[in-house]
């Protein structure tokens, strides 16, 4: 007969059960789920902290679309003040200063959109780093080198 279908093995096959899953239990709860809720937790504060940021760049970014319809509308200004200037004075004086009005806000303009680039360039490395660093540590963790 058998060994594992005779009744006197029954119980040390059962206690043996027991013991494996209760030791597999513990490793459950004391090292798996710990680690695994760690990680969770630390990949929503990445998240939250980039929709964080998200939500201040947002804010960011309509200021500066402000600034700049408030250059392109003093551009405009600065045209028409040429232009009523032009009937009372001569050609030479109204290319100067268009060039003048046109250079400033050219200026004033790059200086914006040089700011908003670097402002998307910092988030980008800030939040892509973390990111980067969330996904290498989950993927170590969960294929770790032998």
């Amino acid at each position: 007969m058998l060994p594992q279908l005779d009744f006197a093995f029954y119980f040390s096959q059962f206690f043996w059960l027991a013991v494996c899953l209760g030791v597999l239990a513990l490793m459950f709860k004391l090292v798996f789920v710990p680690r695994l809720a760690a990680l969770i937790s630390k990949r929503e504060n990445v998240i939250s902290d980039g929709r964080r940021r998200i939500s201040e760049l947002e804010s960011e970014i309509s200021k500066l679309k402000g600034q700049i319809a408030e250059i392109q509308v003093e551009e405009v200004r600065g045209c028409a003040e040429i232009i009523s200037a032009a009937e009372n004075k001569g050609e030479a004086t109204l290319k100067k200063q268009l060039e003048s009005i046109q250079t400033e806000s050219r200026a004033r303009s790059d200086a914006l959109r040089k700011e908003f680039a670097d402002e998307v360039s910092e988030f980008d490395q800030r939040f892509g780093k973390r990111i980067t660093t969330s996904a290498q540590a989950l993927f170590n963790y969960l294929y770790p080198e032998k």
